[in-house]
């Protein structure tokens, strides 16, 4: 048997081999795609919404950037414990990361929605596809299509 992926809770975000993080290096090296239901990133971008968590907001971007690893003694489980506790939506959303990789949570950030996104529901199954946003080449490639659509319509 062959796994077909795994699922882990909190991606921690550290690094694997050289420069890419221990997710991409499970993703290239196994073959496998690995889906995080919350990531530090995630948790900081909630902290970022959340005044009463404010104090914790600059010691993760520091370590983040310093050590690409999460601290084994930060607090983790009261962040997401405070974070599930505010969760009410029935949906899930699954997207891809700037590091690309996917991303099943129950809000995007904002960053994320122009590169579209999956709608899943409490069962994990997709129930609508987001395609991404088009760009202004897409525009221009797209604008003699239209026009004929519209005079055709007339």
């Amino acid at each position: 048997a062959r796994g077909a992926g795994v699922v882990i809770g909190l991606d921690r975000c550290e690094r694997g081999d050289g420069e890419r993080s221990a997710v991409q290096q499970v993703e290239q090296d196994w073959g496998l795609t690995v889906v995080s239901v919350v990531s530090l990133h995630d948790i900081i971008a909630w902290v970022e919404t959340h005044p009463e968590m404010a104090q914790h907001r600059e010691a993760l971007e520091q370590y983040r950037e310093r050590y690409g690893v999460w601290r084994k003694y930060f607090p983790a489980a009261i962040l997401l414990s405070a974070c599930a506790a505010t969760v009410t939506a029935a949906e899930l959303y699954r997207y891809q990361n700037e590091d690309r990789i996917t991303v099943v949570d129950w809000v995007i950030p904002a960053a994320y929605l122009s590169s579209g996104y999956e709608t899943l529901n409490e069962s994990g199954q997709v129930v609508r596809v987001v395609p991404p946003a088009k760009t202004d080449t897409d525009f221009e490639r797209d604008a003699p299509a239209a026009r004929v659509a519209l005079f055709t319509l007339a």
